[in-house]
Protein backbone atom coordinates (compact mmCIF):
# COMPACT_ATOMS: atom_id res chain seq x y z
CA UNK A 1 0.00 0.00 0.00
CA UNK A 2 2.81 2.36 0.92
CA UNK A 3 4.21 1.65 -2.63
CA UNK A 4 0.86 2.54 -4.04
CA UNK A 5 0.48 5.80 -2.34
CA UNK A 6 4.54 7.04 -3.02
CA UNK A 7 3.32 6.28 -6.94
CA UNK A 8 0.32 8.31 -6.79
CA UNK A 9 2.38 11.35 -4.65
CA UNK A 10 4.60 11.40 -7.54
CA UNK A 11 1.99 11.61 -9.76
CA UNK A 12 0.18 13.95 -8.42
CA UNK A 13 3.40 16.47 -8.07
CA UNK A 14 4.33 15.96 -11.47
CA UNK A 15 0.70 17.00 -12.62
CA UNK A 16 1.59 20.02 -11.72
CA UNK A 17 3.45 21.15 -15.11
CA UNK A 18 -0.10 20.19 -16.45
CA UNK A 19 -2.19 22.20 -14.37
CA UNK A 20 0.71 25.23 -14.45
CA UNK A 21 0.21 24.61 -18.60
CA UNK A 22 -3.71 24.73 -18.62
CA UNK A 23 -3.29 27.90 -16.68
CA UNK A 24 -1.45 29.66 -18.61
CA UNK A 25 -3.57 28.72 -21.46
CA UNK A 26 -6.33 30.35 -20.07
CA UNK A 27 -4.59 33.26 -18.94
CA UNK A 28 -2.48 33.83 -21.53
CA UNK A 29 -1.90 37.76 -21.42
CA UNK A 30 -1.37 37.88 -17.71
CA UNK A 31 0.85 35.42 -18.18
CA UNK A 32 2.71 37.51 -20.86
CA UNK A 33 2.69 40.82 -18.20
CA UNK A 34 3.05 38.64 -15.02
CA UNK A 35 6.51 36.97 -16.65
CA UNK A 36 9.04 37.77 -13.98
CA UNK A 37 6.87 37.34 -10.83
CA UNK A 38 5.91 33.89 -11.99
CA UNK A 39 10.30 33.44 -12.33
CA UNK A 40 10.52 34.96 -8.90
CA UNK A 41 8.16 32.37 -7.65
CA UNK A 42 9.76 29.58 -9.27
CA UNK A 43 12.97 30.33 -7.86
CA UNK A 44 11.56 30.75 -4.02
CA UNK A 45 9.92 27.43 -4.41
CA UNK A 46 13.20 26.10 -5.65
CA UNK A 47 15.29 27.66 -2.97
CA UNK A 48 12.48 25.76 -0.28
CA UNK A 49 13.37 22.39 -1.91
CA UNK A 50 16.81 23.08 -1.28
CA UNK A 51 16.61 24.65 1.82
CA UNK A 52 14.59 21.65 3.33
CA UNK A 53 17.04 18.90 1.91
CA UNK A 54 19.81 20.90 3.53
CA UNK A 55 17.99 20.50 6.55
CA UNK A 56 18.04 16.91 6.43
CA UNK A 57 21.54 15.94 5.34
CA UNK A 58 24.13 14.69 7.79
CA UNK A 59 26.26 18.00 7.25
CA UNK A 60 28.90 15.73 5.71
CA UNK A 61 30.17 18.72 3.24
CA UNK A 62 32.89 16.26 1.45
CA UNK A 63 29.96 14.25 0.70
CA UNK A 64 27.72 17.60 -0.41
CA UNK A 65 30.31 18.91 -2.24
CA UNK A 66 30.67 15.39 -4.13
CA UNK A 67 27.38 15.52 -4.93
CA UNK A 68 27.22 19.39 -5.91
CA UNK A 69 30.43 19.12 -8.32
CA UNK A 70 28.43 16.05 -10.43
CA UNK A 71 25.09 17.95 -10.06
CA UNK A 72 27.06 21.08 -11.68
CA UNK A 73 28.87 19.68 -14.46
CA UNK A 74 25.63 17.42 -15.27
CA UNK A 75 23.01 20.30 -15.02
CA UNK A 76 25.66 22.22 -17.12
CA UNK A 77 24.84 19.25 -20.15
CA UNK A 78 21.46 17.77 -18.86
CA UNK A 79 19.20 20.86 -18.39
CA UNK A 80 15.47 18.87 -17.62
CA UNK A 81 14.61 20.37 -14.23
CA UNK A 82 12.28 17.13 -13.66
CA UNK A 83 15.36 15.00 -13.59
CA UNK A 84 16.42 17.22 -10.51
CA UNK A 85 12.99 16.57 -9.25
CA UNK A 86 12.64 13.36 -9.11
CA UNK A 87 15.86 12.76 -6.68
CA UNK A 88 14.04 15.26 -4.14
CA UNK A 89 10.94 12.95 -4.26
CA UNK A 90 12.79 9.82 -3.96
CA UNK A 91 14.65 10.58 -1.53
CA UNK A 92 11.61 12.31 0.78
CA UNK A 93 10.05 8.87 1.12
CA UNK A 94 13.27 7.82 3.17
CA UNK A 95 13.15 11.23 5.43
CA UNK A 96 9.03 10.77 5.91
CA UNK A 97 8.58 14.06 4.03
CA UNK A 98 7.10 12.83 1.22
CA UNK A 99 3.62 14.94 1.29
CA UNK A 100 5.87 18.05 2.02
CA UNK A 101 7.95 17.30 -1.03
CA UNK A 102 5.39 16.38 -3.16
CA UNK A 103 3.31 19.73 -2.50
CA UNK A 104 6.37 21.87 -3.22
CA UNK A 105 7.32 20.00 -6.88
CA UNK A 106 3.31 20.21 -7.68
CA UNK A 107 3.44 23.90 -6.68
CA UNK A 108 6.94 24.43 -8.78
CA UNK A 109 4.93 22.71 -11.92
CA UNK A 110 2.78 25.15 -11.51
CA UNK A 111 4.78 28.46 -13.12
CA UNK A 112 7.22 25.94 -14.67
CA UNK A 113 4.20 24.87 -16.97
CA UNK A 114 3.09 28.43 -17.02
CA UNK A 115 6.09 29.40 -18.35
CA UNK A 116 6.21 27.08 -21.42
CA UNK A 117 3.13 28.38 -22.65
CA UNK A 118 5.16 29.88 -26.20
CA UNK A 119 5.95 26.48 -26.75
CA UNK A 120 3.77 24.39 -29.56
CA UNK A 121 1.81 21.81 -28.86
CA UNK A 122 4.20 19.07 -30.51
CA UNK A 123 6.94 20.42 -28.31
CA UNK A 124 5.32 20.83 -24.93
CA UNK A 125 3.85 17.10 -25.82
CA UNK A 126 7.47 16.11 -26.48
CA UNK A 127 8.50 17.82 -23.33
CA UNK A 128 5.81 15.96 -21.14
CA UNK A 129 6.69 12.31 -22.45
CA UNK A 130 10.39 13.15 -21.68
CA UNK A 131 10.28 15.05 -18.32
CA UNK A 132 7.93 12.40 -16.79
CA UNK A 133 10.80 9.23 -18.34
CA UNK A 134 13.42 11.63 -16.53
CA UNK A 135 11.38 12.09 -13.27
CA UNK A 136 10.98 8.24 -13.25
CA UNK A 137 14.77 7.81 -13.45
CA UNK A 138 15.56 8.56 -9.76
CA UNK A 139 13.37 6.74 -8.28
CA UNK A 140 15.90 3.58 -9.20
CA UNK A 141 17.24 4.59 -5.65
CA UNK A 142 14.15 3.31 -3.71
CA UNK A 143 15.62 -0.16 -4.73
CA UNK A 144 19.10 0.32 -3.81
CA UNK A 145 19.95 0.97 0.61
CA UNK A 146 20.01 4.34 1.41
CA UNK A 147 22.47 5.37 3.52
CA UNK A 148 22.97 9.00 4.62
CA UNK A 149 26.18 9.17 2.50
CA UNK A 150 24.37 8.70 -0.35
CA UNK A 151 21.45 10.62 0.51
CA UNK A 152 24.17 13.35 0.99
CA UNK A 153 25.53 12.83 -2.12
CA UNK A 154 22.29 12.70 -4.10
CA UNK A 155 21.38 16.04 -2.48
CA UNK A 156 24.25 17.79 -3.63
CA UNK A 157 23.59 16.49 -7.40
CA UNK A 158 20.34 17.80 -6.77
CA UNK A 159 21.27 21.00 -5.70
CA UNK A 160 23.82 21.35 -8.39
CA UNK A 161 20.87 20.62 -10.96
CA UNK A 162 18.56 23.46 -9.69
CA UNK A 163 20.61 25.77 -9.29
CA UNK A 164 20.80 26.03 -13.44
CA UNK A 165 17.25 26.61 -12.92
CA UNK A 166 17.79 29.67 -10.72
CA UNK A 167 18.12 32.76 -12.60
CA UNK A 168 20.24 35.25 -10.69
CA UNK A 169 23.67 33.66 -10.28
CA UNK A 170 23.97 33.56 -13.80
CA UNK A 171 22.65 37.08 -14.98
Amino acid sequence: MEIINGILLSLIAYFGVLVGLFIANMTKQEVRQGHNLILLLKEAIILMIIMLFLYYTSNDLLLISIGLAVGLLLGYVFRYIYFYLGIPMSLSFFISQDLLVSSLIFLLGLPHGSLMSYLSKKEVHVYLIKSLIFFSIPFISLLIPIDIGIFDVLTGVMIGGLIYELKWPFS
